[in-house]
């Protein structure tokens, strides 16, 4: 045999057996119908988006005003509890 084959023989030995081919199969329809489902959803908010957002892009979207107000892990306005340590 050459090295190529015995490469391949020893990389895909895992398909000759039946039950591993069809939990393969599966996975991989499965994977295919999420990536479907996530293009779908990015192309649908960005027609609905779209046909609604004005030119000049105001008034932010209400979910901006909660990602600015909100604090960051870490950050607090009455400063770290633990300073000296």
């Amino acid at each position: 045999m050459t090295r190529i084959r015995l490469a391949t023989h020893d990389t895909f030995q895992s398909l000759s057996v039946r039950n591993f081919r069809l939990f393969f199969g599966g996975q991989l329809i499965s994977q295919i119908g999420n990536w479907l489902t996530l293009v779908a959803q990015t192309l649908l908010v960005l027609k609905l988006t779209t046909a609604v957002t004005p030119s000049a892009g105001w008034p932010p979207p209400s979910s901006a005003r909660f990602s600015f107000s909100a604090p960051s892990p870490g950050w607090w306005p009455t400063g770290p509890t633990n300073a000296g340590c």
